[in-house]
């Protein structure tokens, strides 16, 4: 017998050859299965686009785990749009190409389930209530990322960490309420560390109960 793997483009199967007449048949057939997570298709997603990129406007899937992907038709995903998923309550976590620089005002806003969101380096600027009132606990930024927005983390009470890396601009309100900062669980004290790149802090950043 020999057993034929499965590939993206057909289905793995094993194929019998009799001993007598040298005849084939073939069964157990089995479906390929990707290694590592994968990509949410296009079809899930509502987007614009022009000759050179792709920018993300809405979300009509019913993913649970959100990979959006670097390119759609050939094409850079450069953007995602204002209000994109706003108010989505199903989505739990969401990972942003390297090929997304902007991530538009609102866009993640009044996610209820949203716990987990993961950048990759090319991400530039985060806007104004991104991620207000979602359920991030830990964030880490790209190397990459310059700005984040006026009321971009407001009301994430449960944010207890988030790595701002080479940051330069943090607007005013960015932190607002996020009240888990600072807090202490398991003796460990949450804090919210100001890079040495940071050349402007708004005037209200944060609720928070501890700022270096």
């Amino acid at each position: 017998d020999e057993v034929i793997a499965p590939t993206p483009e057909a289905q793995g199967y094993t194929k019998h050859t009799c001993s007598r007449c040298g005849d084939t048949y073939n069964d157990t057939y089995v479906d390929y299965v990707p290694e590592g997570p994968v990509v949410t298709p296009a079809t899930s997603f509502t987007y614009t686009e022009t000759d050179t990129a792709v920018t993300i406007t809405g979300f009509k899937g019913s993913e649970t785990v959100v990979i959006i992907p670097a390119e759609i038709n050939g094409k850079p995903v450069v953007q995602i749009a204002q209000s994109a998923f706003k108010g989505n309550t199903k989505i739990t976590s969401v990972t942003v190409p390297g090929s997304v620089h902007t991530i538009s005002k609102l866009a993640f806003q009044h996610c209820a389930h949203l716990t987990e969101a993961i950048f990759n380096e090319g991400l530039i600027t985060i806007s104004t209530s991104t991620f207000e009132n979602t359920k991030l606990v830990n964030v880490v930024l790209p190397s990459t990322v310059e700005k984040i927005g006026v009321f971009a983390f407001r009301d994430v009470t449960t944010l207890e960490d988030i790595d701002l890396a080479n940051v330069k601009v943090i607007s005013g309100g960015a932190f607002q309420n996020c009240t888990a900062l600072g807090s202490s669980k398991a003796n460990t004290a949450k804090r919210l560390v100001v890079p040495a790149t940071v050349t402007e802090v708004g005037s209200v950043l944060l609720g928070a109960k501890a700022l270096t």
